[in-house]
């Protein structure tokens, strides 16, 4: 207790603010269980080089370790929580892996994860009344994540009919991973949770 207290404190220090200062954000991401079991979208409401401020509804508790997925910027982080407050938490990083680049095999269900993230994201944004292909772009899912869809079991169960109609932008070369900016850069700027403009 006494350690969590002072991190809390070190937290709130000026000397650790401009070492890691925080961002405030409003963006989609997951929390998962470190074997991938158990995983529910969250919202990032702060974050920084350090840690997050996290909102979901998932079980956690003070010292748990979860694998925390940034599905915007392609990052899963190994992380434990600092503290728990209702449905917020602080999450504190660990170690980080880069779901651009070749996963160790025990690691692979973080794809998956990122995977239908974009897809539930796709799905969110379209019911407000997004394009499809714009809402691909804006949650920057691209030809190579569609490639692995088959690499992981239940992805096409749960998204068959909105992968199929993702396929032709594939062929068009619209998805390609070379127009859609992997980690920002360029990408319009959509929150997965502001209100649909009123008709």
């Amino acid at each position: 207790m006494k350690h969590e207290t002072s991190l809390v404190q070190m937290t709130q220090s000026g000397s650790d603010k401009r070492r890691y200062k925080r961002k405030r954000v409003l963006l989609g991401a997951v929390v998962a269980t470190t074997n991938g079991t158990d995983a529910l979208d969250c919202i990032i409401r702060n974050l920084s080089a350090r840690g997050a401020s996290v909102h979901s509804s998932m079980d956690l508790s003070v010292g748990d370790e979860i694998f925390f997925l940034n599905t915007r910027n392609h990052i899963a982080y190994l992380a434990t929580i600092k503290w728990r407050k209702w449905k917020g938490a602080g999450v504190e990083f660990i170690r980080t892996y880069d779901l651009n680049s070749t996963l160790p095999p025990e690691m692979v269900f973080l794809e998956k994860l990122l995977i239908e993230a974009k897809l539930r994201q796709i799905s969110i944004l379209e019911s407000r009344g997004i394009e499809l292909e714009h809402a691909a772009s804006i949650v920057g899912l691209n030809e190579k994540h569609l490639s692995r869809v088959d690499d992981h079991s239940g992805i096409v169960t749960q998204f068959g009919a909105l992968i199929d109609r993702l396929l032709p932008f594939v062929e068009t070369g619209v998805l390609s991973s070379k127009r859609i900016p992997m980690r920002g850069g360029g990408r319009p700027k959509f929150s997965l949770f502001q209100r649909r403009p009123q008709q």
